[in-house]
């Protein structure tokens, strides 16, 4: 690869399902698990998904897209049920649904759309945990100790569309330098990833679509856990959280 690249010539993308092999669940794989569990113990949550569901397919068919390639996926459900609680702090004023709608919405919400912050939590409890963080998944993700041995003798940059923690995990080590955007105050600064002066790493980590281990802190600004965390228990509004 040193002999046919040079500098700032390659980057690798990495898409839903790189993380499959190790165990980490897709996209389709969490929708097909949420529909399995909304038969199950979810139940009272299956309306509200309906719905949700229903006003995404409405409003791609209004922008145009062909009924055939309207994908529905973990991140347009917990995109409009950030919508709905939004919509019930009243932080938005217009609803992103059609107008006539909204006595359907309270129907399946409740009026203070509790449904839609509880039915959230269990989202983000199952992705916290065994759909992106199993406690196994070390060692089968260790295929990405192969972006180690490509030979590029020149600062290599990972754009990742994933949440899970597969990179960080397989590439940091005492010989290996992975810039991932934050300063040495853990808050995210995009100057970080100047390839100018010095400090120039081996990897450049960019997630595109956020990490397991963000999160914002009491101004919210970004930043991060130092461990792998898993969610282990759900009370009053606030995650219980456990090492890896």
């Amino acid at each position: 690869m040193r002999k046919q690249f040079g500098k700032n010539k390659i980057i690798i993308l990495l898409g839903a399902g790189a993380s499959c092999d190790a165990g980490l669940f897709n996209s389709i794989q969490m929708i097909n698990e949420i529909e399995k569990k909304l038969d199950g113990d979810w139940l009272p949550y299956k309306a509200l998904y309906n719905y949700i569901q229903s006003s995404h397919f409405h409003l791609e068919r209004i922008k145009g897209i062909a009924a055939k390639e309207i994908m529905f996926n973990i991140e347009n459900l917990v995109g409009l049920l950030d919508t709905i609680i939004k919509i019930a702090k009243k932080e938005l004023d217009v609803y992103p649904f059609v107008g006539s709608w909204e006595k359907e919405l309270l129907s399946v919400t409740g009026n203070n759309f509790d449904q839609a912050q509880q039915f959230k939590n269990k989202i983000l409890e199952k992705l916290k945990g065994e759909w992106l963080a199993p406690a196994n998944f070390h060692g089968p993700s260790s295929y990405y100790k192969k972006l180690k041995e490509t030979g590029y003798t020149y600062p290599l940059k990972i754009f990742s569309l994933n949440y899970d923690m597969c990179v960080e995990e397989n590439l940091q080590s005492d010989t290996v330098s992975l810039e991932r955007g934050f300063n040495d105050e853990k808050i995210w600064d995009y100057r970080q990833y100047d390839l100018q002066g010095d400090n120039v790493k081996d990897f450049y980590l960019y997630k595109l679509h956020g990490s397991l281990d963000w999160q914002r802190d009491e101004e919210k600004r970004l930043t991060y856990v130092d461990l792998i965390q898993r969610v282990v228990s759900f009370k009053d509004g606030n995650y219980f959280w456990g090492a890896e």
